[in-house]
């Protein structure tokens, strides 16, 4: 018996020539095989997939993804995302609040499968999946995220195929998909001492109660303002469309002495921000209108405004 010989015969099943044994029977036109030196004497399986097949393992998600992981930071606590030495994306996770949860929006939040880093540690750490990593500037010494929450702000779910791993201390991780966003945010004073100017509650500004141009602002030692936001990502672009209506009040002794004590205005505009290798862009760019103010107040009718942050 020649055992490094074989012959090919053609297979119904696979509809496809497939390597035999030198005795083996062929069935059809192709049952003539020929002869050949074989270069191993590993057993080789040739297999043949129809794109009927291929389709279903697509489906189910049994075949290779090719897309690379794509996560981008986007909105207010958007986080810096950069690459490791073995090109895994890298998040710099936010500052963690005293309670110790980092908050940080994305329009898209996609892993493959050779995994991506989220960095809660101040100092270069090892990891498994990137080896060494570099520390993260957001975060000071002792100052580790308990939870990391992660939302997206798309109207696409994430795809996770591959694992997140925490560089540094342990945290739990939360990915949250949130296509629609609503906000909202008191911010007040009180206090009985005599204020200067400068220490008094303002409001009338787009930092306050948004829609009026905060050319003239009413200011007393106490008061308080609340805005309300409802936000809307533009598919997984990174552009959000929002809505806002705010209002404020103030009081004290020397609120006697202004036109009047309450504003309140809307806001409509769209924001979004992009990110490279060498930094990231946010931009903001928006129209208010006052639905209710004193009538000697002051102030634009519309009032249109636009800003552009870089972080380098």
């Amino acid at each position: 018996m020649n055992k490094n010989m074989f012959r090919l015969v053609f297979s119904r099943c696979r509809s496809m020539l497939v390597a035999v044994a030198e005795t083996a029977i062929a069935h059809g036109n192709a049952s003539q095989g020929e002869t050949h030196s074989s270069a191993s004497r590993r057993p080789i399986t040739l297999f043949a997939m129809r794109h009927a097949a291929f389709a279903a393992l697509v489906l189910c998600g049994l075949a290779p993804v090719l897309a690379d992981a794509q996560i981008v930071p986007s909105g207010a606590h958007a986080p810096n995302v950069i690459q490791t030495r073995n090109g895994l994306p890298q998040v710099d996770i936010n500052k963690a609040s005293n309670a110790g949860v980092s908050v940080n929006t994305y329009s898209q939040f996609d892993v493959q499968k050779n995994g991506a880093i989220l960095n809660n540690s101040p100092v270069i750490t090892n990891t498994q999946l990137a080896g060494q990593v570099s520390g993260n500037p957001n975060l000071s010494p002792g100052q580790s995220a308990r939870i990391i929450l992660n939302q997206v702000n798309s109207n696409s779910p994430s795809q996770l195929r591959g694992y997140l791993e925490v560089a540094g201390n342990r945290a739990e991780v939360v990915v949250a998909s949130q296509p629609l966003r609503y906000v909202t945010s008191v911010h007040g004073q009180f206090t009985n001492n005599t204020l200067n100017y400068i220490d008094d509650l303002t409001i009338g500004s787009r930092y306050t109660v948004r829609g009026f141009d905060g050319e003239t602002m009413l200011a007393a030692e106490r008061g308080f303002f609340w805005r309300n936001e409802l936000e809307l990502p533009v598919g997984s672009t990174g552009q959000s469309l929002y809505a806002g209506i705010d209002y404020g009040h103030v009081f004290g002794p020397s609120a006697v002495y202004l036109a009047g004590t309450q504003l309140a205005g809307v806001v409509l505009g769209v924001r979004g921000s992009a990110s490279a290798k060498a930094g990231a862009l946010a931009y903001d760019l928006f129209a208010g209108t006052p639905i209710y103010k004193p009538s000697d107040f002051p102030t634009a009718r519309v009032t249109l405004g636009f800003q552009l942050t870089a972080q380098f």
